[in-house]
């Protein structure tokens, strides 16, 4: 390739080369090296001569130095590039350059290549001494268009981003307007880059815009048309899923997550045939599905592939009816009904224990299974509760068997209970029968090892079927319901220990009862067809990654039912919208996507359309400014050595070959790996964030750390170091500490090099801690502090982490780990905050004897550990106090002493095994 594409910003600057000549003479007025002669006096007036000499000439070879200094410092400021595709912008015209950018939803596949090509035509551009308009047709507003010079262009430009609204509610109309009353009519050079959607109001304004201009250039890319989306249909149940896609993927991937944004599952997509809409069953089990709070495409990075599930269960308010709720639990009751179902709705439920009048007001579910702990006058009150909206779930036991309150049932019972397999029966235990397509149940499957030995029977009745959620083998109801009112009353027809049946051992047993609490209009769950006129406010909204973002300020409400395949908007965006109760609403985008995807059209063949370019112009500027410094380096010590500071016979030989090694070396970090830095003890470090106070914090914590460590146990350590993953070497660190940036950080895109680095840290017994900084508190008393675990990009960096390294499986720290008990004995691990979740790395038994190589919390401990030199902490905590500081303390010394030593405490259990075989 010749020097056809070399351009030059400031050519005229170029003229300066002439003036290369008059330097001559001046560079030749270097004097002559001084010589140093002791001597008298008379010896200097016998060696005075009458004539004159002229100073000695400057070396050659100084003065192709010192002209090319100047060369070089001229070539710099006229700016030459070197342009990678052909120009678009041409010199013979004076006209406004327009450059509009389709910011869809679907430009976020692509949205760096989409900025990066207008990153390339504003500097053209500017190059040309043009001045810009930029604009976005998707969340364009009249009046605010305006003429551009290259810095407020480009700082424009960064304030762009993808819209999450429909491809048809671009205003292109306003925009065209806008366009002409700006440029007085005047024709533009335009260019316009496509998001790979177009739909038949874009190709008329595109049209338009084309007769409008002196040229019309349209930038479009074969991949982004690649797309596809999540959705659910109101048909749909909750264990299956629409897949709408407009090109030829057949494969795709679905990745479970759940509210920590940890991997859970991945599911194989196989599409057949040519149809655009795809019904996908998730074949994740039950309580898989019950984690999952993120269904997410892995192929496609925007909005309309990642469906956020429509629940957040652990806002559910349940209450256990008890008369005397603080003696049946005091101590663990194997045999008493509320520890099972305690259990099994705690972990998803917030379950309280007490009477009806304590309960009713505050609980949308009441669980009543000991007919002695309400009263005869109790039945009003609970017949006008459910009718107002609440479920009522009632057990069978001994007592409603003896007919107690057997009105407060959905349907008329027998006054006898019914046993299988015993003296007086010959029949065996029963197992439950398939449901029913529209019975709750539905979507979970069925153990096999579930039997009922004893169940109270139903009377016959016309409407015993309609009212049969789930029933035995022989056709007898083990679960019945009837609606009342607004609510539900449900009834178990065995009791809720194992005396009955097997059913409260089973993880089923969990299903059953998350699955009634979707029966009530209180339900946190709200489908389209629940509660007319029922309003939610926005507390989170989805970013063009699919992400959830904090709402601000914003003050969005939208009013449920939705509208049948109602689609986001401006005023309607997609995100996690909350009513008064605290209930909580997912509107997802992918309904929106999936329509843009099934009725978008191609670009008119007609238009001037090309693809996205790939490569960037490479600017010489800089590169011919540091090659002039570096020659100036030299000038500068050959004038050190002429006054005998340096010897350059020393000097020169050394320089030159150092930097022929830095500059053509394919490994220039080679040094680094050689001889890493402190190695002559331990060592803890931090994974250094580019901000300057998280990395403050982060030393600041590490080293109070350090201390304390040193302090309270024999451990040895020297120092914190701060380390970064792309250049420096891990290998020396037992723990390394990785804070995150809790906001506008961009994702991980580690090269191969630092993947391989950090997976050989993994494997070699290195322990890296994770910290998210993502945990926020909301507390509305002393005694009732919720978390709140807001959806971040950190989750979408950690995922895209794991993608390259080899990362064991993670899963939620085990209550015996031995994290709890290395130093000190704790159930909990807090920092600055403390509700937030702790996740480990499953590691194999014979793999680093089983020792974690990676942590990923959202406590923020650093801040924690983090004092003045005074002693004063950094940063108060919250709520906890002191007490909970010394509680993350305690938890830091744990982890640092578990990166030391492993999984010693486990080995204790095995000392009396290991004495009897050295006995032996």
């Amino acid at each position: 390739m010749g020097f056809e594409f070399l351009n030059f910003v400031n050519p005229l600057i170029l003229g300066a080369l002439i003036t290369l000549p008059l330097l001559w003479w001046l560079l030749r007025l270097t004097p002559p090296k001084a010589k140093r002669i002791v001597f008298g006096g008379a010896y200097f007036l016998a060696q005075i001569k009458s004539s004159e000499k002229t100073s000695k000439s400057i070396p050659l070879w100084l003065l192709i130095l010192r002209m090319m200094i100047i060369t070089l410092i001229i070539l710099s400021f006229a700016d030459p590039y070197f342009k990678n595709s052909d120009p678009l912008i041409q010199k013979d015209n004076q006209n406004e350059i327009a450059i509009i950018i389709d910011n869809s939803w679907a430009s976020a596949s692509n949205w760096n290549i989409i900025k990066n090509q207008a990153r390339s035509l504003i500097k053209d551009a500017s190059r040309e001494n043009k001045k810009i308009i930029l604009a976005t047709p998707h969340n364009y507003t009249e009046d605010n268009l305006s003429l551009l010079l290259e810095d407020t262009a480009l700082s424009t430009l960064e304030q762009f981003e993808p819209t999450l609204i429909s491809i048809k509610q671009a205003n292109y109309d306003t925009l065209l307007d806008d366009l002409s009353r700006l440029t007085e009519n005047k024709a533009l050079v335009s260019f316009y880059l496509n998001d790979g959607l177009s739909n038949k109001r874009e190709n008329a304004f595109l049209e338009t815009l084309s007769t409008n201009s002196l040229s019309l250039t349209i930038f479009d890319h074969n991949n982004v048309k690649d797309l596809a989306s999540l959705h659910r249909a109101s048909s749909q149940t909750s264990n299956e899923i629409t897949l709408t896609t407009n090109s030829d993927i057949k494969d795709f991937t679905l990745s479970y997550m759940d509210d920590q944004q940890q991997l859970l599952y991945t599911q194989k997509i196989q599409i057949k045939g040519e149809q655009a809409l795809n019904r996908i069953t998730l074949d994740a089990d039950s309580s898989l599905l019950r984690s999952t709070k993120l269904i997410s495409l892995t192929e496609q990075n925007h909005a309309g592939a990642k469906f956020w599930m429509r629940s957040n269960q652990i806002e559910k308010s349940i209450g256990l009816l008890q008369k005397k709720a603080k003696e049946k639990t005091d101590k663990l009751n194997y045999l008493n009904p509320y520890f099972y179902i305690e259990k099994a709705l705690s972990p998803y439920h917030k379950v309280t224990k007490g009477n009806l009048g304590a309960l009713s007001e505050k609980s949308q579910i009441l669980v009543l299974s000991d007919s002695t702990d309400i009263n005869e006058e109790d039945l009003s009150d609970i017949y006008k509760w459910i009718e107002n909206g609440g479920i009522f779930i009632r057990f069978a036991d001994e007592n409603l068997a003896s007919g107690l309150h057997s009105d407060l049932s959905p349907v008329t019972l027998r006054i006898t209970g019914r046993e299988f397999d015993t003296a007086f029966s010959w029949q065996d235990p029963q197992k439950i029968k398939l449901y029913k397509e529209n019975s709750p149940f539905a979507p979970y499957n069925i153990p096999s090892d579930i039997l009922v030995n004893k169940q109270i029977l139903a009377e016959p009745a016309l409407d015993l079927n309609q009212r049969t959620l789930a029933s035995l083998e022989d056709g007898t109801p083990i679960i019945t319901a009837e609606q009342r009112g607004l609510g539900w009353l449900v009834l178990f027809h065995v009791d809720a220990t194992p005396k009955w049946s097997t059913l409260p051992l089973s993880g089923h047993f969990i299903d059953q009862l998350n699955a009634l609490t979707q029966l009530s209009l209180k339900d946190s769950n709200v489908s389209d067809t629940d509660a007319d006129n029922t309003s939610y406010r926005l507390i989170q909204k989805l970013d063009f990654n699919g992400m959830l973002r904090p709402a601000g300020d914003a003050l969005v409400s939208i009013t449920l039912p939705l509208k049948q395949n109602q689609i986001t908007s401006l005023d309607e965006p997609a995100g996690l919208y909350e009513n008064d109760q605290g209930n909580l609403f997912n509107l997802n985008f992918g309904q929106t996507a999936s329509r843009d995807i099934r009725n978008s059209l191609n670009l008119e063949p007609s238009l001037n359309i090309r693809e996205y370019n790939k490569t960037k112009d490479f600017e010489f500027k800089y590169l011919l400014l540091l090659l002039a410094l570096f020659l100036f380096l030299l000038d500068w010590l050959y004038i050190l050595n002429l006054k005998g500071v340096l010897k350059m016979q020393n000097i020169l030989p050394t320089l030159l070959l150092g930097y022929v090694f830095i500059a053509f070396s394919p490994t220039t970090s080679f040094a680094q790996e050689i001889t890493p830095p402190n190695t002559n003890g331990i060592y803890l470090a931090y994974v250094q964030s580019g901000d300057p106070n998280i990395d403050s914090i982060a030393e600041n914590g590490l080293n109070n750390l350090m201390k304390e460590t040193v302090l309270r146990t024999s451990a040895d350590i020297k120092g914190v170091v701060g380390v970064n993953i792309e250049r420096d070497p891990l290998y020396p660190y037992p723990f390394i500490y990785w804070p995150l940036k809790n906001s506008g950080q961009a994702l991980f895109f580690l090269s191969q090099k630092a993947s391989d680095k950090l997976s050989a840290y993994f494997a070699s017994g290195g322990l890296l801690l994770i910290d998210t900084r993502d945990q926020y508190l909301f507390s509305s008393n002393a005694d009732d502090l919720q978390a709140l675990n807001y959806q971040n990009n950190a989750s979408n960096r950690l995922q895209t982490l794991f993608n390259y390294i080899d990362v064991p499986p993670m899963e939620k720290l085990p209550k015996n780990h031995v994290l709890g008990r290395t130093f000190y004995l704790l159930s909990s691990f807090p920092g600055l905050y403390k509700n937030g979740g702790l996740w480990i790395a499953r590691q194999n038994k014979s793999v680093n004897d089983g020792v974690t190589p990676l942590v990923i919390g959202s406590n923020d401990w650093m801040s924690a550990w983090a004092r003045h030199d005074n002693g004063s902490p950094v940063l108060e905590i919250p709520y906890g106090g002191e007490r909970q500081r010394e509680l993350s303390y305690r938890f830091g010394v744990n982890l640092i002493l578990y990166a030391l030593t492993g999984n010693y405490k486990e080995d204790q259990i095995h000392i009396p095994f290991i004495l009897e075989r050295l006995d032996n």
